[in-house]
């Protein structure tokens, strides 16, 4: 039967070597923390509601959108961006896997068709913040090298975060 979707949670990742394939296929990773506003787990409470939700996208659409996305264009520019990106991860000590990177090819092609573009641009993979780590703690390092490449402004943003974070030190 051929699967068109899974989605999964745990509260564990794995730690045994005979789980990691199935992890390496799971795509888009986010780690979920606990709510920390008291208001926030008075609205989870109020609306715990058990009724069905209402569907939003029927299947014929999501086929749409899949045939959609797969005619959306690559760029020479994106490709040696993930070349770029695979080498420095493999810098930083991190190695996805080939298919990781070649299946991450259509969740960048749908950022750009989501944003109404049928070609990608250097900012769609943004995205891979969220396919790129393995552990959590590696989740900040990974966010760092993909938004780096994705974006000047985001390379500025994180210097000056760090720049912020060490006068704060200093100050303290």
């Amino acid at each position: 039967i051929p699967l068109s979707s899974l989605f999964a949670a745990s509260n564990l990742l794995p730690e045994e070597d005979n789980l990691w394939a199935l992890w390496d296929r799971l795509h888009l990773r986010y780690e979920v923390k606990p709510l920390q506003e008291s208001g926030n787990f008075i609205k989870l409470l109020e609306n715990n509601s058990l009724e069905p939700l209402e569907k939003l996208i029927t299947w014929g659409e999501v086929k749409e959108a899949q045939r959609e996305v797969s005619k959306v264009s690559m760029t020479t520019e994106v490709i040696e961006t993930l070349r770029q990106l695979r080498d420095d991860l493999k810098r930083a000590g991190f190695e996805p896997s080939e298919r990781r990177f070649a299946e991450s090819l259509q969740i960048i092609k749908a950022s750009a068709w989501l944003k109404g573009r049928d070609t990608v641009a250097l900012e769609d993979i943004r995205i891979l913040q969220h396919v790129m780590w393995n552990r959590t703690e590696d989740i900040g390092k990974v966010e760092r090298i993909v938004l780096e490449l994705a974006n000047p402004l985001d390379r500025e943003t994180f210097n000056l975060r760090d720049k912020l974070v060490g006068l704060v030190k200093e100050y303290d």
